[in-house]
């Protein structure tokens, strides 16, 4: 051991140098750190570059400031969002009504005028947004309960291949709700899922071919999708 400090010692101190040089020491510094060897050079640079530069000295940065900073951010985010929502622009209607079906980005939850900015994205093909809209028609949420429109906007959205709304549609085939029931449409809808890697899809699928609904039984192919890696 003390071959290998002797060995490495000299190389160290070579390093420091360097790493002085090439402004390491001076990131140190940066967050409010002092650094004595080599290594914390290192270790407090690469702190200062994953942090913010309103870091207080000897920690992390001041979490008032940034929690007070980012609802300001939010804020005038957000006003930004909502002009250009009203202004007609699809991707911010569906993140305004995203973000109030959430409660995010600092804003209270409110499905009812998420589903507004919804239905709006919805209605200009935004993929999503007809998905999100669909999941609040289906629970009733912030709107009237209604599964007929709930399976109408799903449909939209599967036939662009969003695998979450394969899933959700095959799941309103197979129970025949808001819609006629019918197994065989349910498991293509899941098989398109499964092809996406959805897991719940997979594990949907595998019942069809354990009882044979909507499909031929195969326990090997039900096995498959069951074991097959995520």
């Amino acid at each position: 051991v003390r071959m290998l400090r002797k060995l490495l010692c000299p190389k160290l101190v070579g390093v420091s140098k360097r790493a002085s040089s090439q402004g390491l020491a001076s990131a140190a510094s940066y967050v409010g750190v002092r650094a004595s060897t080599p290594w914390q050079h290192v270790v407090h640079a690469q702190r200062g570059m994953a942090t913010r530069a309103d870091a207080r000295p000897g920690g992390g940065p001041d979490k008032n400031k940034w929690k007070a900073e980012s609802k300001i951010d939010n804020a005038t985010a957000v006003k930004k969002m909502r002009d250009k929502a009203e202004e007609g622009d699809v991707g911010s209607q569906y993140t305004l009504g995203s973000a109030l079906m959430r409660g995010q980005l600092g804003l209270m939850k409110n499905t009812r005028e998420a589903g507004e900015w919804l239905l709006k994205a919805a209605e200009a093909g935004n993929v999503h947004a007809q998905f999100s809209y669909a999941m609040l028609l289906n629970e009733g949420d912030g709107m009237p309960k209604d599964q007929v429109n709930a399976v109408k906007y799903w449909t939209a959205a599967a036939e662009s291949d969003l695998a979450a709304a394969q899933y959700y549609l095959g799941c309103a085939y197979q129970k025949g709700a808001g819609v006629e029931r019918d197994d065989a449409a349910a498991a293509i809808l899941f098989a398109r899922a499964v092809a996406q890697q959805h897991e719940q899809s997979s594990l949907k699928l595998a019942t069809c071919y354990i009882s044979g609904h909507g499909v031929e039984q195969d326990y090997p192919r039900a096995v498959n999708l069951l074991t097959k890696p995520a």
